[in-house]
C-alpha cells in the first residue's frame, strides 16, 4: 500500500498510452491544473507507480495497448494501490469491457475516445475531488484511532502501575520493572500501522474488555510470581533441565558461578518465561540460540536470546504489545512477566527492537554484593512514563 499523501499537497495525474499523440493532448487539456505523468506502457506505469505511488492521486489509462490491456493495469493498481482513482479510456468497440471493469469495481469511470475536452477535465477534477476527500477522511480516521490507541495503552500503564505498587511488599523493584517495560512499548518503532486499531471506536466494549483483561493478567502475574527465600542455585543446570525438550532452542552455559544466590521460585518462572517467549517469538525458525554466561567483569550474569531476523517476530512482537485487545496470555505477558522476575533480582531486560536488524533479548542478572538493589526512581516517573505514550 502507498505512503498517505501531505493532506495539502496536489495529487499528480498519471496518464498511460502507447500514442505520442494522445499523451500531448491529454497533456494539453490537464496540466494547467494539474501535474502530468506520462507512460507509454503498462510495465513503464507500473515502474512510476514503484516511485511515485505517494504522490500521484488519479491514473487515466487507455485500454488497447501493446502486450498488456488498460484493464489489467487497473486492476493491479486496485489491488497494490486502492486508493488511487482509475479511469479508463476506451474506443466505443470496447465499451464491453469497459462496462465490465466499472461493475467489478476495478474503475471509477470510463471516458470514451475521441475525447470530449470538457468531459475528460470534468471527470478528471471529479476523480481528484474524490481523492482528496478519501485522503482527508484516512486523516481523520487515523487521528481519530492514534488517540483511542494513546488512550488506552496510558490506562493499560496505570494498571500496571497499580499492579506493581501491589506486589512491592513481596516482589522487589517491581516498580523498576513497570517502567522499563512500559517504556519499551512506547518506542515509536514498535508501533504497528494504526489501521491495525481499527474496530476500537467502541469504547464502551472495549472498557469492558480492557477491564477483564486487567484483571485477567493482574490475577496470572500474582498467581505465577510466587517469591521464596534467595538461596544457591547452580543455573547452568537448571537451564540445562527446563531446557530439555525445547526444540529449536540451542542453549548454551559457560563461565558461570558454580552457585548463586536467587530466588527458586522467582528465577525458575523466568527461564521458563524466557523459553515459552522464545519458541513463540521464533515458531518458524529452526535455530535461535540462547546464551547463558558471566559477564566480563564477573558483577553479572547476562542471558542473551538472538535469532534470525524475521519481520514476522518483529511482526509478533509488535502487535502482542499494541493488539486491540488486552490478551490476558501471549508474548506481552510472557514478557512483562520476565521483566518483574529480572527486576526482582535488582536486574533488568533489554530488548533489541527494530524491523530492520534481529530482535534480541538480554537479561541482566547482578551476581554478589551488586544484588542489593537498583537506583531509586526519581519523583517526576511516572510523568516521565506518560510523556513518552503520548509522543
Amino acid at each position: 500500500m502507498k505512503s498517505p499523501i501531505q493532506t495539502n499537497a496536489r495529487p499528480y495525474i498519471l496518464f498511460v498510452d502507447d500514442e505520442e499523440l494522445a499523451q500531448k493532448y491529454f497533456r494539453k487539456a490537464i496540466e494547467s491544473d494539474f501535474e502530468v505523468l506520462t507512460a507509454s506502457s503498462v510495465a513503464d506505469a507500473v515502474e512510476m507507480l514503484g516511485s511515485n505511488a505517494d504522490k500521484i492521486g488519479v491514473v487515466v489509462t487507455d485500454q488497447r495497448m501493446p502486450k498488456e490491456m488498460g484493464t489489467s493495469l487497473l486492476r493491479r493498481i486496485n489491488e497494490d494501490y486502492p486508493e488511487i482513482i482509475r479511469i479508463l479510456t476506451t474506443a466505443y468497440s470496447d465499451l464491453d469491457s469497459a462496462i465490465q471493469a466499472v461493475n467489478e469495481g476495478h474503475i471509477y469511470r470510463y471516458i470514451t475516445k475521441p475525447w470530449d475536452i470538457r468531459e475528460l477535465q470534468t471527470v478528471v477534477r471529479q476523480a481528484v475531488d474524490l481523492f482528496c476527500l478519501q485522503r482527508e477522511h484516512d486523516t481523520l480516521v487515523a487521528e481519530k484511532l492514534s488517540v483511542i490507541h494513546r488512550t488506552i495503552l496510558v490506562d493499560r500503564a496505570k494498571t500496571l502501575c497499580v499492579l506493581a505498587s501491589a506486589l512491592q511488599p513481596k516482589l522487589r523493584h517491581s516498580l523498576h520493572a513497570i517502567r522499563d517495560y512500559v517504556a519499551f512499548v512506547a518506542q515509536p518503532g514498535l508501533v504497528p500501522d494504526i489501521s491495525a486499531f481499527a474496530g476500537w471506536e467502541d469504547l464502551w466494549a472495549g472498557t469492558v474488555d480492557e477491564t477483564l483483561s486487567s484483571v485477567g493478567i493482574t490475577e496470572t502475574v500474582t498467581d505465577v510470581l510466587q517469591p521464596k527465600d534467595f538461596e544457591s542455585i547452580d543455573l547452568g543446570r537448571l537451564f540445562q533441565e527446563l531446557g530439555k525438550g525445547t526444540e529449536g532452542i540451542h542453549i548454551g552455559v559457560e563461565s558461570l558461578p558454580d552457585v548463586l544466590m536467587l530466588d527458586d521460585g522467582i528465577i525458575n518462572v523466568l527461564i521458563r518465561r524466557l523459553l515459552k517467549l522464545t519458541a513463540d517469538l521464533w515458531a518458524d525458525s529452526s535455530v535461535v540460540e540462547l546464551e547463558c554466561k558471566q559477564s566480563d567483569d564477573s558483577t553479572a550474569v547476562n542471558i542473551s536470546v538472538a535469532g534470525p531476523s524475521n519481520p514476522r517476530v518483529f511482526s509478533s512482537l509488535a502487535q502482542s504489545a499494541h493488539q486491540r485487545h488486552w490478551a490476558t496470555s501471549g508474548p506481552h505477558l510472557d514478557l512483562l512477566i520476565l521483566h518483574l522476575a529480572a527486576n526482582h533480582h535488582a536486574g533488568h531486560v533489554t530488548v533489541t527492537a527494530d524491523p530492520n536488524c534481529p530482535l534480541a533479548i538480554e537479561v541482566h542478572l547482578p551476581v554478589g554484593g551488586n544484588q542489593q538493589g537498583r537506583t531509586a526512581l526519581p519523583d517526576n516517573w511516572i510523568e516521565q512514563l506518560f510523556d513518552l505514550l503520548e509522543h
